[in-house]
């Protein structure tokens, strides 16, 4: 069921000469906000949000709605402007690299009367995040939205019997607040995309496995050494410059002594979230 507002609805009852606009939203996985319009001008919605017009050009595919659960699929193409920039990156590179890997996207119909004037109200006509992006070139980025409901597809229980915990650390299980873990750092020496030295004193291995924001994206942290060099799992989108500001994370192995001993989270501290079964047998064969 599409939900409208009262003052869409009386405007749509009252008026025949009506325009329309599409609106999408990005939120990409390290919390920053993209807002663009595939109409000629620049949009903003009665609660305030700016969609721009300045952006790639914007086509998509059809919706279906039909009852009942099935996991629906949008098609949406970018098409590449050389003035468009995310994070201060060009577009094609930024995506092509991952910068959307995972972001949520909400497609949205704006209605404003015939000939120009505010948007008088929006509809919600999709809801996913962007799948697995193949054919991307130089020009064109066809991106693949899949539907909330393809979570539901997980063909396995809750819960799995394993050594390891469950949790992801600082997720609602875990327990831990983000904020808390949180360490600012500057890069140092001469960095390269993947690998940089760092001002963070920390005991070997303590970020690793642990996440780091930098120049707008996010990353996981590989290695951790004594002398604050970092290593990436993958590289970042440009190499960052001598100086660049960060924030990372202390990692975890998901092993009941680093939550124990490291996150103070386990047994010991009262809280016990670790949800692993860390005494089942390890595998051997036998001849």
């Amino acid at each position: 069921m599409i939900e409208m507002t009262p003052e869409l609805r009386a405007f749509l009852g009252a008026n025949r000469a009506i325009t329309m606009a599409d609106l999408y939203t990005f939120v990409l996985t390290d919390g920053t906000v993209v807002r663009w319009t595939d109409a000629d001008r620049n949009m903003n919605t009665p609660d305030g949000r700016l969609f721009r017009a300045d952006g790639p050009s914007i086509s998509r595919g059809g919706i279906k709605l039909t009852r009942g659960i099935q996991t629906d699929t949008l098609s949406v193409t970018l098409t590449q402007d050389e003035t468009v920039q995310i994070a201060g990156r060009a577009l094609v590179p930024f995506i092509v690299r991952g910068g959307l890997d995972g972001a949520e996207v909400m497609l949205e119909r704006a209605f404003m009367p015939m000939g120009g004037g505010p948007i008088v109200g929006t509809i919600v006509r999709f809801v996913g995040n962007v799948g697995q992006i193949d054919d991307a070139d130089a020009n064109e980025i066809p991106l693949s939205i899949v539907g909330r409901t393809h979570l539901l597809n997980t063909a396995m229980p809750a819960d799995l019997f394993q050594r390891t915990c469950l949790n992801t650390v600082y997720d609602h299980a875990c327990g831990l607040n983000r904020a808390d873990w949180a360490v600012a750092g500057i890069v140092m020496g001469t960095p390269t995309a993947r690998a940089f030295s760092t001002n963070l004193v920390a005991p070997a291995g303590y970020f690793a496995l642990g996440p780091i924001r930098i120049g707008g994206v996010t990353r996981t942290i590989k290695t951790f050494d004594e002398g604050g060099n970092i290593t990436l799992a993958l590289p970042l989108p440009a190499v960052p410059s001598a100086g660049t500001e960060f924030v990372a994370w202390p990692g975890c192995d998901r092993l009941p002594t680093t939550c124990e001993n490291k996150f103070d989270n386990n047994v010991g501290s009262g809280r016990n979230r670790f949800r692993g079964q860390p005494y089942i047998p390890i595998a051997e064969t036998a001849v």
